[in-house]
């Protein structure tokens, strides 16, 4: 038999056979009557409990069966092949009403899920942004209130600062007034000491020349041997006494004291001294001075002239007299001019930014030089006169004064090596201001030790070109050295020499100074 004809044979087999199935509910547990003889009923109670048990067990599995059965007899359909045709052939039109709505239930949920993810999504960026705003807004706040702090405390950090400045400049102040206060203190005080020192000296000179007006009365009076020692030993101490350090500093004295000129232009001496042969130079022999004049080629043929022997003027001590308070006295002058000019240099350097040349510091070469011309033209006026005044039978100085000669000697001895010196700093530095202002400080301390020679150089140069102004062409002069002073390269050369004016010295020069360390004067002679 074919198995779908066995299939549809077994339900009718089965109804064939079939009997009333006993009902559970129906069975008489509790009918039983209670007979004295008989079965106990308790137990034929539970043993018909456990029948009926047994009997909904059974019908359980045959539900079970005839379930699997029927599935079983169905035909198969693929899912893909379900349509609504076979599914209302498979469950029926009701099942596949219940379907339909499901789908459109769940595409109705489906659109609703994408409208309220659509809403949370712009719900979402709105709070975003809300959030984001809130904290620009924030950030914002916080700016400005940092900001606010920051000018608070810098404004309390610049008046702090303003404040401690103002305590430095105080201080500075007070310091440097305690300073200058002290300093003015210890300038009288040396002033008071230079003073002093000045009064010695002044009275050490007296008594010097006292001295020696009382050896040349002696020896013209009555001149023996017992007073050659003495005479020696006090012109040898004359002659030491009389070599004192001109380049210190000496209070200045109002006025110039000048040796007395005659009319006719001769100096009237004030006092005489003898000359000895302690006086001794290099190149000049031994022997009086006036012994040691060498024979000279005189201009024309002229033959030399015998100079005059005996007691002369001291011309050396009249011009160390003369200059003394003139070399004094442009020194201040001098100092006074670089502190100025110092301070003037140090204020541009701080100004500047980057120093490139000495145009930016200083005036020009002929500027700077007027500049201690201008200061120094007064006592080398009085040293051109008083070297004018000194020359025998000279006549009156003329009243160009030693501009010239001043200007050439600044130029050489003092501006000139002062810029190139300034030059050479300001190359070396290269920019660097704090290390220019040292160099330029360094420098302007150097200088300053230099003033006192300079000065005494300068006024030296003025005296001897006053002299040698006042000679008449074809004069008679002798170069002399001073005897108080050490020798010069020129000595050798000149001394004792004899010329006519205008003639130059072997040495080439016409007039002394020859050089900074040279003391020589000339001394004119009679025909």
């Amino acid at each position: 038999m074919p198995p779908a004809d066995r299939q549809r044979a077994v339900p009718s087999a089965l109804m064939a056979v079939s009997f009333p199935r006993p009902d559970p509910e129906s069975s008489p547990i509790g009918s039983f009557r209670v007979v004295r003889r008989g079965f106990d009923p308790d137990e034929v109670r539970s043993r018909l409990q456990q029948l009926v048990d047994e009997i909904d067990q059974s019908r359980e599995r045959e539900r079970v069966l005839e379930r699997e059965f029927a599935n079983a007899s169905r035909p198969k359909v693929a899912v893909d092949q379900l349509d609504r045709e076979v599914l209302v052939s498979l469950v029926g039109e009701e099942t596949e009403r219940l379907l339909s709505d499901a789908r459109d239930e769940a595409a109705r949920v489906r659109a609703r899920a994408e409208d309220e993810a659509v809403q949370l999504v712009a719900v979402a960026y709105e709070e975003v942004a809300r959030v984001r705003e809130s904290v620009q807004e924030e950030v914002t706040y916080l700016q400005g209130v940092t900001a606010e702090q920051v000018e608070t405390e810098l404004a309390s950090a610049r008046g702090r600062g303003l404040e401690m400045v103002t305590e430095a400049r105080e201080y500075r102040e007070k310091v440097l007034a305690d300073l200058a206060q002290r300093r003015d203190l210890a300038r009288e005080q040396i002033r008071a000491l230079i003073d002093g020192r000045d009064h010695l000296l002044r009275a050490f000179e007296v008594a010097r020349l006292a001295a020696v007006d009382i050896i040349v009365e002696l020896e013209q009076a009555a001149p023996s041997d017992d007073l050659s020692a003495p005479e020696q030993f006090i012109s040898r101490q004359s002659a030491e006494s009389a070599i004192y350090d001109a380049d210190d500093d000496i209070t200045p004295v109002n006025g110039i004291e000048l040796p007395a000129v005659a009319s006719g232009g001769t100096v009237v001496p004030e006092y005489t001294v003898p000359v000895h042969d302690d006086f001794e130079h290099p190149g000049a022999g031994t022997g009086p001075v006036d012994a040691t004049i060498r024979t000279a080629t005189l201009a024309d043929g002229d033959t030399q002239p015998t100079p005059s022997t005996g007691v002369v003027f001291d011309h050396f001590a009249a011009r160390r007299t003369v200059l003394a308070p003139l070399i004094e006295s442009l020194v201040k002058q001098f100092k006074r001019v670089v502190v100025d000019e110092q301070n003037d240099v140090l204020t541009a350097i701080r100004r500047t930014e980057r120093v490139s040349g000495i145009a930016e510091l200083l005036p020009d070469e002929d500027s700077h030089v007027a500049r201690y011309c201008s200061c120094s033209l007064a006592e080398a006026a009085d040293a051109f006169v008083a070297g004018a005044a000194s020359m025998d039978g000279g006549a009156a100085p003329e009243p160009r004064g030693p501009g010239t000669a001043v200007l050439d000697r600044f130029a050489e001895e003092l501006v000139l090596p002062m810029r190139e010196r300034l030059e050479r700093v300001i190359e070396s530095s290269q920019g660097n201001r704090f290390e220019l202002s040292a160099f330029v400080r360094s420098a302007y301390r150097e200088w300053k030790q230099r003033f006192d020679s300079l000065a005494e150089e300068l006024l030296l140069h003025a005296y001897g070109l006053g002299a040698y102004s006042v000679l008449p062409v074809g004069s008679l002069v002798v170069w002399q050295p001073d005897p108080n002073a050490p020798g010069c390269p020129e000595v050798s050369a000149n001394a004792g020499v004899v010329i006519r004016v205008p003639d130059t010295f072997p040495s080439g020069h016409v007039h002394p100074p020859a050089s900074a360390s040279c003391r020589c004067m000339i001394q004119r002679l009679p025909e």
